[in-house]
């Protein structure tokens, strides 16, 4: 027998049996644990608004390899650059390097996103072009630029509500 093995010689069944049955909570493991799901709308829209901004600010890498390796090509659309799970991430480049990223669940046309982007690139470079805009200044979004992107969405992407 072994230093430190204990036998069950009988007497000591009830002792023994409590030992083994209570917890050990200095060597206990942590269980792991899952998040609770949520229940309120508004926290889901909120945590799904944090998806969308991980998931673009993610494929800002791939849009980077992706504008260097089609600056030969001279084309400002880069197509969809990066996917996770559902959504899709397409880009735009201006000649300029501004650059533009559209999420989408993968449905869309591509020849609706690319007219999307031209529209958009079009109204950009209509609010850059603005007299009253410092020159290398960042553009300050107004509400013509933002009205001028939403029809875009309607009229080369069918959204709802925009």
């Amino acid at each position: 027998m072994l230093s430190g093995e204990r036998t069950n010689d009988g007497g000591d069944d009830a002792r023994s049996a409590s030992r083994c049955a209570s917890p050990d909570h200095s060597r206990a493991r942590p269980t792991p644990t899952t998040p609770p799901p949520i229940n309120d709308p508004t926290k889901r829209q909120q945590a799904q608004q944090y998806l969308h901004q991980f998931v673009l600010h993610a494929a800002l890498d791939a849009l980077d390899d992706a504008a260097w390796n089609s600056a030969s090509r001279g084309d400002c659309h880069l197509r969809q650059i990066d996917r996770f799970n559902a959504l899709s991430v397409s880009a735009y480049v201006t000649p300029g390097g501004a650059r533009m990223l559209l999420l989408h669940d993968g449905r869309a046309a591509e020849e609706g996103i690319r007219s999307f982007f031209l529209e958009v690139h079009d109204a950009y470079v209509r609010a850059a072009v603005n007299p009253m805009q410092a020159p290398g200044a960042r553009l300050v979004p107004s509400r013509a630029f933002d009205a001028r992107v939403r029809a875009a969405a309607r009229r080369a992407l069918g959204v709802v509500g925009a």
